[in-house]
């Protein structure tokens, strides 16, 4: 826990916190070869604090390398929850940060969610597809066998 002054770069490990805590910076830059290592509750998504890792960039952003996760107060991060990463003040470059070791509740999966302005969050989604999306998928693929049967009734 604690503040960074300056440009930070990063290519080893980025481990916000004091179990857990929240890392203040200016700008960063997180390399190809960064961890992210966090850790983050099961069971309660509050950003920051004593709760969960927080790290707040005050500038500019570049998300790339791995993120890890330690999960606290249980052993898999819940389906539905939303985790806040990373708040930042500047320009957000996206190298695409990779989902490394994390532990998701059966059934669930990670998305790193840039979709909030000055936020990049860690969403629990369903890894399931819906039973409309199976239903949709069936339908497109009997009226592909019911095209192939038609071509080769009239050849």
């Amino acid at each position: 826990s604690g503040t960074v002054a300056g440009p930070v770069a990063v290519n080893g490990t980025l481990a916000p916190g004091n179990s857990p805590g929240t890392l203040s910076t200016g700008s960063l830059a997180l390399g190809s070869t960064a961890t992210v290592a966090y850790q983050l509750d099961a069971a309660d998504t509050t950003a920051g604090g004593v709760v969960n890792d927080l790290t707040a960039v005050t500038g500019d952003l570049v998300l790339d390398g791995t993120l890890n996760v330690s999960v606290l107060n249980g052993s898999a991060l819940a389906g539905g929850n939303v985790y806040r990463l990373f708040t930042y003040t500047g320009a957000l470059t996206d190298n695409t940060l990779n989902l490394g070791s994390i532990s998701f509740a059966s059934g669930y999966a990670g998305l790193i969610d840039l979709s909030t302005a000055g936020q990049v969050n860690l969403d629990v989604v369903s890894s399931v597809p819906e039973p409309a999306s199976l239903g949709l998928l069936s339908l497109a693929g009997a009226m592909l066998l019911r095209r192939r049967r038609r071509a080769a009734v009239i050849a």
